[in-house]
Order: C-alpha cells, then structure tokens, then sequence
C-alpha cells in the first residue's frame, strides 16, 4: 500500500519547531557590565543596540560616551552642516544624560600672519573679514560648549595663531563654570616662536570655576603655566606640558603629579626643575646632542624610576650616550628593541630601546628620532654591549632581529627571546657580520604575529632565525601566538637548530730551547746505534 502525499504533508507540518530561548536572561548584571568592560567604545555602542536590557547597561557604563569632533573651516561649504552636527549630538547628551568627548580644532581658521617687508617681523593680524568670521564661529561653538560642560569627561582644544584678547573674552570666559565629570583637558595654542613674547598668555585660575574633582590628565602646549597654583588641577596626576621654567615649582602647581612629559624643554633645564622627584613615577624628555648634559642632571633624572628620553640624533652620532641614564646598571636585564609611529621623524617611524630591570620597577626607554639605519646601527652597538652578560630576556621587533649578532657576541644569561612581526610592516637594519650569537640558557623562543606573515612564510623565517642564533644543546621549546590570541607550540617547525660539533683547536706549539734539541737529537742516535749492534 503506497502512503498518500496528503498524509506526508501532514505529518511535516505537525513537526513542532523548537522553541527559541533566551539565555542571556540568566546573567547577571554584573557579568555583562564585566564583559562591557574589555569592549572599546565602537563595540560598546553596537552593543547598546542589541536590546533594551543591553542599552539600559551600556548607557550607565562609564566607558560609555558620545565623541564628536569639529573642525572649524568656514571656508568649506559643508561647516554649517557640521556645525549643525555638532549641536545635535551635544544636545543629544544633555537631554539623554549621556557623557560626552569633544574636540574642536580651530588651527584652519588661525588669524593671519604675516612678514613686515621693511623689518621682517611676523604680524599677526585681526582685521580681516575671514577673522571676524572665524571669531563668531568660535562664540558660537564655545556657548554650545558652556552649556554642556556638566556632560563633558573630555575636551580637547586646539588653536593656531590666535590673540590673546580673543583668548580672554571668547574662551576663558566660557570655562569658568564647574565641570564635575572632567577626566582629560587639552589646551593648544601654535603661536609662531617669533610671536610667542608678545602674545602669549596665562591660564585663568578661575578655570573650571575651581571645581574639576575628576580631572586627572592635563595637557599644555603654546601657553605659559601660571606661578600660582589652579585649584583645578589639583587632582591631576598627568601632565603634558611643552615647556617648564625653572621659576615655578610644579609640585606645588599639581600637587597629585605622578606623571611628567615635557615636549621641547632641554634635559638640563628639566633636571633642574626636578626639585619633587620623589612624587615621580614616570619623566618624558628630550635631548639634543648639541646641549651639553653633565652627570649631575643625568643622576636628578636617574631618580624616576620609568623614564623615556627622547634624542634628536640628526647625524650627531658619537653624542649618543644612554649608559649615563641608565646608572646604577640593573643585575639582570630585559632589552626590548622596536618601532613606534612619530610625526616628528622624517620617515615617520622613532626607533625605541628598553632597558629595563627583571628585578625591580625600574625602566629606561629610549626614542632614537632622525637617524638613518646606519646611525642606528653605530648606536646600537656603542651602547648595547655593555648589557650583553646581563641580558635574561630580549623582545625585538623582526626589523631588529639580523642585527643582534652584530651587537652581542654572546648572551650567556639569555632564557626567554620574544620575536614580534607588528601589523604594520618596517624595513629590517642590515647587518654587517654574517655570525650568530650565541644563547647557551636559551629555553623558549615565543613568536608573535601581529600580521599574519609567519606561519605563511614559516620556512623563509626558521632560516632567518638560524642565521641569528645560536642555542646551546638544552631543547628549546618555540611558542606561536597570532590574531587569534591562542598560544600554540611549533617546536616541530621552528626546531632546527643543532649545535656544530665542537672545534677541535690545534695545539699550540711548544718553544724548546736549542740545548734541549740537541740532547734529544744525541739520546736518539745512541738508540739507534745500540739497537743496530743487537741486531748484528
């Protein structure tokens, strides 16, 4: 008996479909709020989307913020859209209470300078119809800015040449009103050095209408610190200043300060305004080769435990000295070797040396700025290898790898070599010597990728590998962690390293003096003639 369609059919459709269930109705508020917080901002934003528990969550996060930016440009034909923009999402965050970070960038619509034909001076000019423009402008968005000020956790603001006057009357006046969720506050003013005597100005210490409790980062460029404490700044523990003046006293201008970065101020006047280093845990600077630097400002800098010096090399190779910042010199070592993203550089990459120490807080970084790959290479070399006995772990970038046999002879204490490919690819230094260094204590090799470029070209780097080191007849153990964050062990593709036999080095001869030759050569003969008489 064939069975019918119909009854075919009926039976597919009485299927029931299982039922559709919810189990993120079972975590807890407190999971999902942990969970928001290894999320970045963009993440955190689609996932207000999801549903209306996620939204109520993401909304109360405190990572969670509105960020608008503007650029003020009124010549481009699209400024009064973005201005529109701009005072929608500020309103937006008002009327959602919903903290919000701003940036606004008025360097296009900087006053004009110009050059007096009969002196040469710079003239900063204040009376042309683009100007008056660009000021109305700057009311206009510094009252929208006023209004929210109570939702703002972040704002940046930056200028090109401006008046002081202007400075005053539009902008200063705006922020004299509380701002109790303030986190981070920019002020940048680029001022022409030849204009910078003459127009340059103070921040108000009625700022923020001394009342920002949440404010720890400040940064400051193309304007002077006042000699008097602002109540403002109280609670700031990082500061980004460009210049000091030896004048003030910063510990009592931030009284919270922790961090320090000075921009263009010389070592030596930065050690000299170091009277509060106690409070320091961590100095950025500069140094040029052309200013002396004497022992003296090397020991007051010496005192921060995490310091990172920048040196503008521009050719002056033999002035590079590091081991004067790096007194007294750690027992054991961690180098760390790589590449870090710098405007300032002409090729846009600054080369950063670590030295650090495996048994305490100590770390001295080292920005290498406009030295090509040969000057690199010198510096390398003249400074490194005082640290080679003492180095336990070296992390290099790949550009960096050919060139530590160039560097070090042998790392006797090494134990732990770290090989990062970064997602953005850099030039390898080319090395000089084809030799390896020899690591006899080396016991892992851990790989990481960042680029997706290793395990495609995993033959061309086992031999690039071979040709750098040198491992001792203990097995070493190779680890791989890419993109995906697992660490995965490729001690069967990376395991290629045997020792050469050992060298079997000719003896070295033996200086006899002649009268011993002599007796030798007569006990020989009579041997020989004793043995010849026998035999007869």
């Amino acid at each position: 008996m064939m069975a019918s369609p119909t009854a075919t059919v009926c039976t597919m459709e009485a299927t029931p479909s299982l039922p559709r269930f919810d189990y993120q109705r079972f975590l807890l508020p407190e999971l999902i709020l942990c969970i928001f917080d290894q999320l970045p901002h963009r993440d955190l934003l689609s996932a207000a989307g999801a549903c209306s528990r996620w939204r109520y969550l993401a909304l109360k996060h405190p990572n969670f913020a509105y960020h608008v930016a503007l650029v003020v440009d009124v010549k481009h034909p699209a400024f009064c859209q973005r201005l529109t923009a701009f005072y929608a999402v500020l309103r937006c965050a008002r009327q959602r209470k919903v903290d919000v970070c701003v940036s606004v960038d008025w360097r296009p619509a900087a006053a004009a300078v110009t050059t007096d034909p009969a002196t040469g001076a710079l003239i900063l000019h204040a009376d042309t119809e683009q100007n008056k423009k660009c000021v109305h402008a700057m009311r206009t968005i510094m009252v929208a800015i006023r209004v929210s000020l109570r939702r703002i956790i972040k704002l940046e603001l930056t200028f090109g040449a401006v008046h002081r006057q202007t400075l005053w009357e539009d902008i200063f006046s705006m922020l004299e009103a509380p701002m109790p969720r303030l986190q981070e506050f920019a002020f940048k003013v680029g001022l022409p050095q030849e204009l910078y005597d003459e127009h340059h100005t103070y921040l108000p210490l009625r700022l923020f209408a001394r009342n920002a409790p949440k404010l720890w980062h400040v940064t400051i460029a193309g304007i002077e610190l006042n000699n008097r404490p602002i109540d403002a700044f109280s609670k700031a523990s990082v500061v980004d200043v460009a210049t000091v003046n030896t004048a003030f006293d910063l510990h009592a201008l931030f009284p919270s300060l922790r961090e320090l970065v000075v921009r263009e101020t010389p070592v030596a006047v930065v050690a000299m305004s170091l009277c509060f280093t106690w409070t320091l845990d961590r100095l950025e600077t500069i140094v040029v080769p052309s200013t002396p630097i004497c022992l003296a400002d090397t020991q007051q800098i010496c005192q921060v435990p995490d310091t990172f010096v920048t040196f503008d090399v521009s050719g002056l190779v033999g002035n590079v000295s590091l081991v004067p910042f790096v007194k007294p010199i750690p027992s054991t070592v961690v180098l760390r070797l790589g590449r870090i993203v710098d405007p300032l550089d002409p090729t846009g990459s600054c080369a950063v040396l670590t030295i650090a120490s495996h048994n305490s807080p100590t770390i001295r970084e080292f920005g290498l700025r406009g030295c090509t790959d040969a000057e690199l290479h010198a510096i390398l070399l003249a400074n490194l290898r005082l640290f080679g006995p003492r180095i336990v772990a070296v992390y290099a970038q790949d550009c960096f790898v050919d060139v530590l046999p160039d560097i070090f002879d042998t790392l006797p204490e090494l134990d732990v070599l770290n090989v990062e490919w970064p997602a953005i690819p850099t030039p390898a230094l080319r090395r000089n010597w084809h030799k390896r260094v020899y690591c006899p204590k080396l016991r892992q090799v851990n790989l990481f990728d960042l680029s997706s470029r290793v395990e495609v070209n995993a033959s061309v780097n086992v031999e690039r590998l071979r040709d750098v080191i040198w491992p001792g007849d203990r097995p070493v153990k190779y680890m791989y962690k890419g993109e995906d964050y697992c660490l995965r062990d490729v001690t069967e593709t990376y395991s290629i390293f045997t020792p050469p036999p050992p060298m079997v080095l000719p003896a070295s001869p033996v200086r006899v003096k002649g009268h011993r030759i002599h007796r030798a050569v007569k006990a020989t003969f009579r041997r020989m003639f004793q043995f010849g008489q026998i035999a007869a």
